[in-house]
């Protein structure tokens, strides 16, 4: 069907993008798909989990609430789909 393609098609093209960045408490997801399922694990430069949460986008937009100390992180998210993107995170207070 017409909609099964679409999904399909936007699943293939999946985009995130995390702002502010940096942010100091509070970090917004904005994914490409209008309700996606992620999990989101935050990890410092030494690879160590410090965050590890689901969260599902509303209309694009999903927040997680951070408890860091000022630093770089990586943040890999991974939608229902098994597909994975990989962004850095400045915290700043």
């Amino acid at each position: 069907s017409q909609d099964e393609k679409l999904n399909i098609q936007q699943t293939e093209n999946w985009q995130i993008d995390l702002f502010p960045n940096p942010t100091s408490n509070r970090v917004t997801v904005k994914s490409s798909i209008e309700k996606d399922n992620l999990s989101i694990r935050i990890c410092d430069l030494t690879g160590r989990v410090l965050v590890s949460q689901q969260i599902i986008t509303e209309n694009y937009i999903g927040f997680v609430d951070l408890h860091l100390i000022n630093g770089a992180y990586i943040t890999t998210i991974t939608n229902e789909h098994g597909k994975t993107i990989s962004k850095k995170l400045l915290i700043a207070k």
